[in-house]
């Protein structure tokens, strides 16, 4: 059996009520006494979009991977008119009022707490940049708490560029294990401990193994033999 989604329409009533003897001729208050009724805050002030659309239009997007324009058309089938220009406003504004705030803690608390951080950084594409073009790279940064953390955090960070100057920003303050792919710009964080990581060392030796015509490893490398170690070092880890 399949019931399909529904959306409805909730309206919300105050009362606002007026004393009818305060401000009266020979009342004990000479001022008038207004009361209002309680109602539940809103999700972004002066805006109608309740949390659970609000919360459907982030889990299509970021989950799913379903687009603002497509959205459009599936909320239309639902009986309901949301353009995407709405939905754009809306995702801005409950990441800069509820999300920004949240992602602020959890770093604080990774640089607070966290012996051991892995990072790495990755290309991407951002459109509408003001004075970028759109096939411009762009980085988004990762934080991950190390494995035995008691706190397991996970931290992006945007960038227009992959410069040094941004990993020593994320991690000022901090003074612990960095674990890299050895990337030089990381050379810029201060005061902690270096560390590199084994698979990406790994990589490399498994470059240098020499190969016949056919395309099969020529035993007896330093590169096989230095891999196989590694593999040692990796099945201990698990």
């Amino acid at each position: 059996m399949y019931i399909k989604a529904q959306v409805r329409v909730r309206q919300y009533v105050q009362s606002v009520y007026k004393c009818t003897v305060c401000g009266s001729a020979g009342s004990k208050n000479p001022g008038d006494h207004f009361v209002s009724a309680a109602v539940s805050a809103p999700l972004l002030n002066h805006c109608i979009v309740s949390p659970s659309v609000m919360t459907e239009i982030l889990y299509e997007k970021y989950f799913k991977g379903v687009p603002l324009n497509r959205q459009e058309t599936m909320w239309r089938d639902l009986g309901i008119i949301i353009t995407r220009k709405d939905m754009a406003y809306w995702t801005n504004r409950v990441c800069e009022e509820w999300l920004q705030p949240l992602v602020r803690y959890l770093h604080q608390t990774m640089l607070a707490e966290n012996e051991v951080i892995h990072s790495d950084e990755t290309r991407m594409q951002c459109n509408h940049e003001p004075g970028r073009k759109a096939h411009t790279d762009s980085f988004m940064w990762v934080l991950v708490s190390g494995a035995e953390e008691r706190h397991k955090i996970v931290v992006f960070h945007y960038t227009p560029t992959r410069n040094g100057s941004h990993a020593r920003e994320l991690l000022k303050g901090w003074h612990g294990i960095l674990i890299t792919d050895a990337y030089a710009g990381y050379d810029q964080v201060e005061d902690i401990l270096h560390g590199l990581c084994w698979s990406h060392i790994r990589r490399k030796y498994i470059d240098s193994i020499p190969l016949d015509s056919s395309g099969k490893e020529i035993p007896g490398s330093k590169g096989a033999e230095a891999r196989e170690r590694i593999n040692q070092l990796l099945y201990i880890e698990r």
